[in-house]
């Protein structure tokens, strides 16, 4: 009988040469994958091999790193399938999300893992979910299998080390010059044009290796300080005049006509339309389309070109989770004697506001959590009818001059397949020969849920004009929403543009410019006479020079990475923060009376949230709590995710 040559267990020799062919030869088919699940193209992935070569080895050997233990390993084929599968899955998420939104996946994306279980109840069905646990689950009992089950491989000793050693140098060298600086220099391309450029593998390692701002090549610390000190001695032109400033961010918003042969059944956004032919407009260049509101939210209060940062970076997690901007838009204005406020439709702890915020320089931040009056559209988020009076609550918390930032989310996607006209305030249908039932649905979807937004801004400019005290108004999309525009092709530049327009109630005037988001406080604090800020003047001065970038990242980098490190401002929840004055016990129940409460307030004991009946804005009950000598009564804001804000004890 035939002796078995390999068992469960046993292991069996194998040349360095072939392991290393092996080797080579998997990372290429595996980047092969993944270019397959990035470019949706069998084809377009098999001619990036020829057409771009030096990109094909260059990806490889990114990938080879990842698998370089197969070397020196016994389990071979395990130490190849565990980073593989990783890397796969991060292809197929990549796909998945590309299909919601249209921006490629990057490192600082799976930052966003809690906020992501979240909004999949939005995006998907819970068949979808259930196939992607139980897709996992399988991966996982797999690999698990094989490493416990699967053949083992024995190199030579001596060779095995040489070679494994011999790669790490030479790959870990070649990846953490690549991770760290422009071996590929990031052009005006759009990310989804970076990673069919460049590769999978490049840029999602690109995305996880740095971040923020890297070092100009020619950089002299000596030479930046005399530019921002030429900057600083420029003549401040401020003023007396210290007009209220309000910023207006809207969810996805922008002008439907804008899509060649879309019909609406009504003008979806005649309040904006009007504001932009009789005030200073024109279009906003923005960083992100379908999705990435941060990163808008950051080039605007920061003035910084987020070019200049790490392809798909969001600095609202890898740079203002740590560090301070005193250069931001807030900050300089508090210079100027401004309070400066948030207001945001939705979680105080997406994208990590909460802590951004203060690291911007903001005094007060208005999450949902903090809103009262709320009222949800069919896909559970806030409507931004709730925006104005907030907007005047922040005003009128202060006796002096507000600078108001505001983030609303109505026009959030995704843009459902199927409607019903009753679920919406205001029913604009939107139609054109070649749609589908359920393009034509997503899109009368967002055309209706414009028409409210749009709503919205009509009441907030009629309240402004009858406002008693000086007003400076900007409203602009944050991106275009994550519709496909390959049937009905833009009007505008590309898909990453947006509209902006600057009103006031006391009648500044300018002409129409089209603006980077970068630029869009700078151009705001000229109209009205400010100069505000190291960027502020910048913009203002040197836009028009053949070194306005290179400079401009110089003066970023310097911010970014300095060793003078400012202080956060106190941020605080709400101008009109919660008071918790009593609690009492009757019956079972128990029954906590204060101030500003809200359907998100939940009565603690003992630190601990416990069922809560929203009252009204005074009360707050739950039943059935038997309460014990010495227990401590508290109330938390908590989020819907059950993550608490902040929690307020009682006070005299």
């Amino acid at each position: 009988m035939k002796k078995k040559v390999f068992e469960s267990g046993m292991t069996k020799p194998i040349s360095m040469k072939k392991c290393c062919l092996l080797w080579t030869a998997g990372s290429a088919l595996l980047d092969i994958v993944l270019e397959i699940l990035s470019c949706r193209s069998l084809f377009k992935a098999i001619a990036n091999i020829f057409t771009k070569p030096y990109i094909f080895l260059m990806n490889v050997a990114i990938l080879m790193l990842f698998t370089s233990f197969v070397l020196i390993v016994k389990r071979k084929l395990f130490a190849y399938a565990l980073p593989s599968v990783l890397w796969i899955i991060v292809g197929v998420t990549n796909t998945v999300c590309l299909k919601f939104r249209p921006l490629p996946v990057s490192a600082s994306d799976f930052r966003l893992i809690n906020e992501a279980f979240s909004m999949m109840k939005i995006y998907m069905k819970p068949w979808h979910i259930a196939i992607i646990v139980a897709g996992l689950s399988l991966t996982v009992i797999g690999l698990i299998t094989l490493f416990i089950k699967g053949p083992k491989y024995e190199t030579p000793l001596k060779p095995s080390l040489i070679w494994f050693a011999a790669s790490v140098v030479i790959l870990g060298s070649f990846s953490y010059v690549v991770g760290t600086y422009d071996i590929l220099p990031r052009t005006a391309d759009t990310p989804n044009e970076l990673y069919e450029k460049n590769g999978f593998a490049y840029n999602f390692f690109k995305s996880a290796g740095s971040t923020g701002v890297t070092a100009p090549i020619d950089y002299d610390r000596d030479e930046n300080d005399i530019l921002k000190e030429e900057l600083l001695q420029l003549e401040d032109t401020s003023g007396d005049e210290r007009p209220n400033i309000i910023i207006l961010q809207l969810e996805s918003f922008f002008d439907i006509s804008w899509m060649k042969g879309i019909n609406t059944s009504e003008d979806p956004t005649p309040n904006f339309r009007k504001l932009c032919e009789e005030n200073a407009s024109g279009y906003l260049f923005v960083p992100s389309y379908g999705g990435g509101t941060s990163n808008v939210e950051f080039e605007v209060l920061s003035g910084m070109n987020l070019d200049h940062f790490t392809i798909g970076e969001s600095p609202y997690y890898t740079l203002l989770d740590k560090n301070v901007l005193d250069d931001s838009m807030a900050f300089n204005m508090k210079r100027l004697g401004y309070t400066a406020h948030a207001i945001h439709n939705y979680s105080g702890l997406f994208y990590k506001r909460n802590i951004a915020y203060a690291n911007l320089g903001f005094d007060t931040f208005t999450p949902v959590e903090y809103m009262d009056e709320l009222e949800y559209n069919s896909q559970g988020f806030a409507r931004d009818k709730v925006l104005p009076s907030e907007i005047f609550k922040a005003m009128d918390s202060t006796d002096g001059s507000d600078f108001v930032f505001v983030v609303s989310v109505e026009g959030h996607g995704p843009y459902p397949q199927s409607i019903k006209p009753e679920d919406f305030a205001y029913y604009v249908e939107a139609d054109a020969d070649d749609l589908t039932p359920e393009e034509k649905a997503g899109l009368t979807y967002y055309a209706s849920t414009a028409k409210d937004m749009d709503v919205m801004i009509g009441d907030l400019i009629e309240q402004l004009a009858n406002y008693d005290e000086k007003c400076v108004l900007v409203i602009y999309g944050d991106h275009l929403p994550a519709i496909e525009f390959t049937k009905h092709p833009l009007t505008a530049p590309n898909a990453y543009t947006s509209a902006y327009v600057i009103w006031s109630n006391y009648g500044i005037e300018g002409e129409d410019k089209d603006i980077e988001a970068y630029q869009l406080t700078s151009r705001m604090q000229e109209l009205i006479g400010f100069n505000a800020g190291i960027l502020t003047r910048y913009h203002q001065t040197r836009s028009e020079r053949e070194d306005y970038q290179d400079n401009l990242k110089k003066l970023e980098y310097s911010m970014t990475n300095g060793k003078d490190k400012a202080e956060p401002s106190k941020l605080v929840y709400s101008t009109h923060p919660i008071k918790v004055t009593d609690a009492v016990e009757n019956g079972g129940d128990v029954i906590v009376f204060g101030e500003n409460f809200t359907e998100y307030s939940r009565i603690c004991i003992n630190d601990e949230v416990v069922n809560t009946i929203f009252q009204g804005k005074s009360c707050l009950i739950s039943d059935g709590i038997a309460l014990k000598k010495g227990d401590k009564i508290s109330v938390a804001q908590v989020t819907k995710q059950g993550e608490i804000l902040e929690s307020y004890e009682m006070t005299a």
